[in-house]
């Protein structure tokens, strides 16, 4: 988040901040356990389906905690110190 350049400030909500991290770790402990436990085909595609569902639950769980507030004056964005190529060839 701190790589969007906009006229507004971020500002988080702490307890769906947390409530992210919980949901990634709890439901991804899920998916690996499920996925370590048989070797069967559709414990695997259980535990993937697991996986992809803590990834977008995180995700969305910490994009709803970001608020977007307006500020008044416009925000100085600095020029890149190295330019898109030269950072490509990097």
């Amino acid at each position: 988040m701190s790589g969007e350049r906009a006229n507004c400030s971020i500002a988080y909500s702490p307890w769906l901040v947390i409530s992210s991290v919980l949901i990634g770790i709890l439901a991804a402990t899920l998916a690996l356990f499920l996925a370590s436990r048989d070797k069967k085909r559709w414990h695997v595609a259980l535990a993937a389906v697991v996986m992809g569902l803590a990834i977008s639950g995180m995700h969305y769980v910490a994009m709803g905690a970001a608020t977007f507030v307006p500020v008044e004056f416009l925000i100085a964005v600095a020029e890149p110190i190295l330019d898109p190529s030269t950072l490509a060839i990097i």
